[in-house]
């Protein structure tokens, strides 16, 4: 009988620890092993929808797992990451979770601990997230953000200066091609009300809100802002939750970690209740990598420690204010525009992925699964709470995506006629 285990990528350079991780994972999981950051990618591409989760530890020669992990998730969003590292490094803590890292561990990591991670991670891969993943990144590469290409490359350095991020129709202005990539993207911008693609709905400059119990810390970012944005400030948590139900309309959010109340990382998940979109800034005085992981597992952007550099803090609000403008904007276009330049193999196999993952749970496949991932056979008018048999199930959903279409097809046709 084939191998029914979910299958895990292990990347890892030491031969006696590889030992130990498969000792803890092969009851569970059917493993496969790589030695190196190349090894890994080779293996990888060919078998990325097989294969469930990565966990790459950071003692490669040839790649740092970072660089490893970022190549990776080049080629597929779909598995998810675990990094696994010998010393407290709070940059790649920060920089592996913020960019999409299920989960940073510390050696030496326990058993249980890195079973139930796994576990987890695999258990609760979010299909429909990770078609909006990839769809988000078939703008990107349609855009062409590519920061080599010196037009571009000039306008972010100077938004970036005054921590402000650059728009769409900026980034196609910018661009040295005038022909195929101009007018692709054009059109697809026409799509849209111009007014989708402003970083926010409000006149004016941007509104930051600063989160600090020293007054003196209050002043001095107030001072240091104040010529970009309308910063407003507040001493504890219950201020900033009273004026994030009852205030105005923010775009970023600067949080210190140590308020005289609570902790920010324990205030962040009431923050992202009230405000799911705004992204947040942690700020601390101290390195402390366990801190960073945390806040960043409950919802933060990014992370930064005193003493803070005005050209740094700067940086930081307009890369996160950008990746959130790219998110909202790409959400916009990419149902109609993007998914439908997906292959229909690489969309039948996250929907198989997900409709595995609702049988396990005993929970009914739905048609609104099924527009998830084929948006235009919701043309067929079937409602989407409607469940899909179980029969139709057993017999492949291919063959169920198959029969709709042509039903859509023969329906089209007679319209035409």
């Amino acid at each position: 009988m084939p191998d029914t285990k979910p299958l895990i990528l292990l990347v890892n350079q030491d031969h006696d620890n590889t030992e130990q991780l498969l000792q803890v994972l092969e009851p569970e999981f059917s493993c496969m092993v790589v030695y190196s950051g190349q090894e890994a990618m080779s293996i990888f591409e060919p078998l990325f929808l097989k294969i469930k989760a990565v966990v790459i530890s950071n003692n490669l020669a040839d790649m740092d797992a970072l660089a490893t992990f970022m190549a990776l998730k080049k080629i597929s969003f779909i598995p998810e990451f675990i990094l696994i590292s010998d010393v407290a490094d709070l940059d790649l803590s920060v920089q592996s979770l913020k960019h999409g890292a299920y989960d940073f561990l510390l050696n030496p990591v326990d058993a249980e601990t890195l079973r139930h991670t796994t576990r987890h991670a695999i258990a609760n891969i979010d299909y429909l997230s990770k078609l909006e993943q990839v769809s988000n990144q078939l703008f990107l590469n349609q855009l062409d953000i590519n920061m080599h290409i010196s037009g571009i490359r000039d306008l972010f350095t100077q938004k970036r200066q005054q921590g402000q991020i650059a728009s769409i129709q900026e980034i196609v202005a910018a661009h040295p091609s005038n022909g195929s990539y101009r007018q692709g993207m054009e059109e697809s911008l026409a799509l849209l009300d111009p007014t989708q693609l402003t970083a926010t709905s409000r006149q004016g400059p941007p509104r930051l809100l600063y989160i600090e119990d020293d007054p003196k810390a209050r002043q001095n970012f107030d001072l240091l802002l104040s010529p970009f944005f309308d910063v407003d400030t507040v001493p504890d948590s219950q201020s900033a939750l009273d004026y994030l139900k009852d205030g105005p309309e923010i775009d970023l959010i600067l949080l210190d970690v140590y308020l005289p109340d609570i902790l920010g990382d324990a205030l962040l998940p009431q923050i992202k209740a009230l405000c799911p979109t705004v992204p947040v800034v942690i700020i601390t005085a101290y390195q402390e990598t366990a801190l960073a992981i945390q806040t960043l597992r409950n919802g933060a952007s990014d992370f930064i420690t005193k003493p803070i550099l005005k050209a740094d803090l700067l940086a930081t609000i307009a890369n996160v204010r950008q990746h959130a403008y790219f998110q909202a904007v790409s959400s916009q276009l990419q149902r109609d525009v993007f998914k439908d330049q997906l292959s229909y193999k690489f969309k039948l196999s996250l929907l198989t992925e997900l409709i595995q993952q609702k049988s396990d749970r005993e929970s009914p496949i739905l048609m609104a699964d099924i527009y998830a991932f084929f948006p235009r056979l919701s043309q067929l008018k079937i409602p989407e709470q409607v469940q899909v048999p179980e029969k139709v199930i057993d017999d492949g959903i291919m063959l169920f995506i198959d029969e709709l279409q042509q039903r859509l097809n023969a329906g089209e046709r007679l319209a035409q006629d």
